[in-house]
């Protein structure tokens, strides 16, 4: 006969041998089992659990697994199959759907992500560069312009339109190129 244990969930632990208690003979625990031929080793990712008083190799995806609907991890604490609820598969991030078999990348949401990052920098970029206009374009109006102020004022206006136009730009939002600011007249 063979001894194992048997843990909280359900897992056969050995095969175990139980001391001699003089006296008592072999005290045998109430979460033991005794089976008259020893267990192979289970196959790798599976464990031999009780099922009926028969022991029954089955999958062991304990530990970290994936919710399907948002790839947000939890602890998975049973002997079993998942449910198509839940993966072992690592969520590889935002923007990512389980497909039933994969996680997939979802590229429409990841331009749309980007398109909105790429805009809020391009009005950034043309708040920084109407402070610079500004004070060039009221020179201007003046007539107290000199020619540096005029070819920044130029410059600074080509960059806004640069800017504006990127949207334009066939590699918009993922792959473009940024207009490079002019160097006359920056403070």
């Amino acid at each position: 006969m063979t001894n194992y244990l048997i843990d909280n969930a359900g897992v056969l632990i050995g095969p175990v041998e139980f001391p001699v208690v003089p006296g008592l003979g072999v005290e045998i625990p109430s979460n033991a089992v005794r089976l008259t031929q020893p267990l192979e080793h289970a196959k790798p990712g599976h464990v031999w659990v009780m099922v009926d008083g028969l022991p029954e190799e089955r999958v062991d995806y304990r530990g970290v697994v994936y919710r399907t609907d948002n790839g947000k991890s939890l602890l998975w604490r049973e002997v079993a199959e998942l449910p198509n609820t839940v993966t072992a598969k690592a969520w590889p991030g935002t923007h990512y759907y389980w497909t039933g078999d994969d996680w997939e990348l979802d590229q429409s949401a990841l331009a749309a992500e980007k398109k909105a990052q790429v805009l809020l920098e391009r009005d950034t970029l043309m708040q920084h560069a109407q402070l610079r206009i500004a004070p060039l374009h009221y020179a201007e109006q003046l007539q107290l312009i000199t020619q540096d102020e005029q070819t920044a004022l130029l410059g600074w206006m080509r960059y806004c339109v640069e800017l504006n136009r990127l949207e334009q730009s066939p590699e918009f939002p993922m792959n473009m190129e940024w207009p490079v600011p002019p160097t006359v007249g920056t403070p």
